[in-house]
């Protein structure tokens, strides 16, 4: 399209503004076919039972013509639901804490500030669950407390500070 000179201030600096354009690009090109079995777990291989140390498995219940979705632990399911203190979670909510935990982790990170404070929201959930899967080793869940802790990817934040924010990684 054709550019045309604005009346305001940019909101988003240069890079950051060009880096989303890519992403956006990338993920209209890329993006894989819908889901058939359900919505995008953004945790799915991530999650993990603090309790006991288990997976825990994205699944979901229809009551009524309406979706629950919710994680399990996976011992849980395999061993019964007596062996782990808290067995399930809700999905959205764990995701949104997750999610909130993540953006505020981003934020702080040099390369990764604009692009996490203005355009995280935005993203298809099948790309948020591709940064997720970038940025953590893992999540951890603990039932007891209902504390979540997430490990970092250091290589996985650094290929991402290289996509997001080419020109900025360049000058670090």
């Amino acid at each position: 399209g054709e550019m045309f000179q604005g009346e305001h201030e940019a909101i988003l600096p240069e890079e950051t503004y060009r880096a989303v354009e890519r992403l956006r690009k990338e993920n209209l090109r890329h993006r894989s076919a819908p889901n058939r079995k359900g919505p995008v777990a953004f945790l799915k291989g991530l999650l993990r039972c603090r309790s006991c140390g288990a997976a825990m498995i994205h699944s979901y219940t229809e009551k009524a013509g309406r979706k629950y979705r919710y994680y399990t632990c996976s011992r849980a399911m395999k061993q019964g639901f007596d062996t782990c203190p808290d067995p399930t979670v809700n999905a959205l909510a764990m995701e949104e804490a997750a999610s909130t935990c993540l953006k505020k982790v981003m934020e702080g990170q040099e390369g990764l500030r604009d692009f996490f404070a203005f355009t995280w929201d935005s993203l298809f959930p099948a790309e948020r669950a591709r940064i997720f899967r970038s940025a953590l080793e893992g999540l951890d869940y603990d039932g007891k407390t209902g504390a979540l802790s997430l490990r970092l990817s250091e290589r996985g934040m650094q290929d991402l500070v290289r996509e997001i924010a080419p020109a900025e990684a360049e000058v670090a």
